[in-house]
């Protein structure tokens, strides 16, 4: 039996559509990075800072949330204002926290953990800042 070569490319090309889909998916609870280490993701999340601690978690808390506590590595992007303007007003100061959505490769090698003291331990490097929403405060007790 021979296969047809344009019947093989069309298969070959559908396999590849499928798997990129599959590495773009927005994760918005933590469960689903389960399996994802070293792909690309789109994540919705919620950074928060507190002195010269900060974490990125994704936007919806679930049972695996204390399991990625991600460190935001932005070595890969130019620099953006808005984020930029609001790392500079959380500077030094707790209960401070805005939404983003962020493309990236999700990394979590580093048995010694990422950020401050390796407080975080999970790396999620930056590719593509989605958006970015505004800067809140919540009322510490």
């Amino acid at each position: 039996m021979k296969l047809n070569p344009l019947i093989i490319a069309f298969v070959l090309t559908l396999v590849s559509i499928q798997l990129t889909a599959q590495n773009f998916k927005k994760i918005t609870t933590s469960c689903d990075l389960n399996y994802h280490e070293g792909d690309t993701l789109t994540i919705k999340g919620k950074f928060s800072s507190c002195m010269e601690y900060s974490s990125f978690e994704t936007i919806k808390t679930d049972s695996c949330s204390s399991s990625f506590q991600m460190e935001l590595n932005f070595k890969e992007i130019s620099e953006n204002q808005k984020l930029t303007s609001n790392f500079h007003k959380l500077s030094g100061r707790c209960g401070g926290y805005f939404n983003l959505t962020l493309t990236g490769i999700l990394k979590k090698e580093s048995k010694n953990g990422y950020g401050h003291l390796g407080t975080n331990n999970t790396e999620f490097v930056v590719i593509a800042v989605e958006k970015i929403g505004n800067l809140k405060f919540s009322k510490l007790e």
